[in-house]
């Protein structure tokens, strides 16, 4: 039986802490690229400055002979041996490109899968825990119409989750985006049809103050 590997991406701060590989250690690897923090196309978070450095970042996807890295383990080396490295041979029916092949020598710091997921089940709960908290404030504030303030502030709560959480967390975010979304919506719909309704009783009222100031001339 196998079990499924999980590309967990943990803070990057905490990569000095990481061990260091061997110098010279022997063989191959291949990678699964880091993904770029992304959330949503209109989201405003914006990474940290150490998630933007010139380190390059990816899990090990299979080893090919050094007999010390293992699928999921992440690892750090120069963006430039990354990028240079040989790109994996793509196929008709699956999408290949975030993945590449290097000589593991290259790699001089790795988080053993075994770590990683030892820190999401201690981080997990807290953010979890923080996500309960803040959707019902986040959702009124969709109510209410303040779109930027309610979108950064899920954006950032997606950030955390996306590495301390599992995929379902992450899904559920997701639909919250959507939630967020109809909520702006329906806000926005709403202040224009109080607008026209206002509109029109203003002229009501203008019609009726009209009438009496000619029915007074009239009497």
């Amino acid at each position: 039986m196998t079990t499924k590997t999980e590309w967990i991406k943990t803070p990057l701060e905490d990569s000095l802490n990481w061990d260091v590989l061997p110098p010279e250690t022997p063989g191959r690897v291949i990678l699964k690229l880091w993904p770029p923090d992304r959330f949503k196309p209109d989201g405003l978070y914006i990474p940290p400055k150490e998630q933007r450095a010139a380190v390059g970042v990816a899990w090990v996807y299979r080893d090919l002979g050094s007999r010390i890295l293992c699928p999921g383990d992440s690892v750090l080396a120069t963006s430039y041996a990354i990028g240079s490295s040989l790109q994996f041979p793509q196929h008709k029916d699956i999408d290949l490109t975030d993945y590449r092949i290097l000589d593991a020598e290259n790699i001089y710091m790795v988080l053993p899968y075994a770590k990683a997921q030892a820190w999401r089940q201690k981080a997990s709960p807290e953010v979890v825990g923080k996500i309960e908290e803040a959707l019902p404030q986040i959702r009124l504030l969709a109510e209410e119409g303040d779109e930027q303030q309610s979108r950064a502030w899920l954006s950032k709560l997606m950030a955390h989750a996306e590495r301390a959480c599992g995929p379902e967390v992450m899904v559920r975010l997701e639909d919250e985006w959507e939630l967020v979304g109809k909520a702006l919506k329906a806000h926005a719909e709403r202040k224009v049809r109080e607008a026209q309704e206002e509109e029109i009783a203003a002229g009501e009222r203008l019609a009726a103050e009209r009438k009496r100031i000619a029915d007074e001339r009239n009497k």
